[in-house]
């Protein structure tokens, strides 16, 4: 299968697995009512739970590849990785169809005109949006040079396995849309996803000694063999990574509190 063939494939399977989870699957499941619940609530519980199947395949890839290469983080090739690469790549764009659904679902009865709406979503969702343009247009010019030129085949298999933090935060999402946040679960969720989100800050670290322990390189060996690119991309990953951590452990804080302040008001 061709990479233009992988593209369709990914066209074909995310958007379809959304649209059928949405109309389908998940109000069949939560016994959704038309009339009495607005339809958003749906519509991100499908969107997660597609998250949440990109994550665990992206992990299977990750450990997959991980498996493969591990014994030369450099030259090492993994041909799943090759066939995985346009489909990991579309995911990006189905998720910005995605989220510009939900949000249209969300102003769906404000009195707004098709470009009034258009503004307003792409303000609510501007992070996301650029974010994922960004790994969209940016990433094949990685890619691409490290497939042609067999290179750092394994590091792509850990960048894979960043996305193990998927299935938990999307998880905790849902249960919340479910108003099931004072379950233990939801708590063992949110330890899970700030452990993988610590996890992600600690892959770029991890790589670097990896490579060191590896070729026999002593620290200053390791930052002057690399090229700067590869410097620039692992530092601007890693920033990324204690954003989304920083959120991520902000959001459980809340949570926590609100739940202590639950459980003192019910005493009183």
């Amino acid at each position: 299968m061709g990479i233009v063939q992988r593209f369709v494939a990914g066209i074909v399977v995310y958007h379809l697995l959304y649209y059928e989870l949405k109309t389908t699957v998940v109000p069949n499941f939560t016994g959704y009512d038309r009339k009495a619940e607005p339809q958003v609530v749906v519509a991100e519980i499908a969107k997660r739970i597609v998250s949440i199947v990109y994550g665990l395949l992206n992990v299977y890839v990750g450990v997959s590849v991980i498996a493969e290469t591990h014994h030369d983080i450099l030259y090492a090739k993994s041909q799943l990785l090759e066939f995985w690469v346009p489909l990991l790549l579309w995911y990006f764009i189905y998720d910005i169809y995605a989220m510009c659904d939900v949000s249209y679902l969300k102003i769906k009865c404000e009195q707004l005109t098709a470009m009034e709406r258009v503004k307003k979503i792409i303000i609510m969702k501007q992070y996301f949006i650029l974010h994922h343009l960004l790994i969209f247009f940016f990433s094949p010019l990685v890619f691409v040079y490290t497939l042609d030129k067999g290179l750092g085949h394994m590091p792509l298999g850990c960048l894979c396995l960043t996305e193990i933090s998927a299935p938990f935060v999307s998880t905790t999402y849902i249960m919340n849309m479910l108003h099931k946040t004072s379950s233990i679960w939801y708590t063992v969720l949110g330890a899970c996803a700030v452990l993988s989100f610590i996890f992600r800050v600690l892959m770029v670290p991890l790589l670097y000694v990896y490579y060191g322990v590896q070729y026999g390189l002593g620290p200053v060996e390791v930052v002057t063999t690399m090229r700067i690119q590869c410097h620039v991309a692992c530092a601007i990953f890693t920033a990324v990574q204690i954003a989304w951590l920083v959120q991520i452990i902000l959001v459980t804080v809340k949570h926590l509190k609100r739940s202590d302040s639950t459980i003192v008001s019910k005493k009183d």
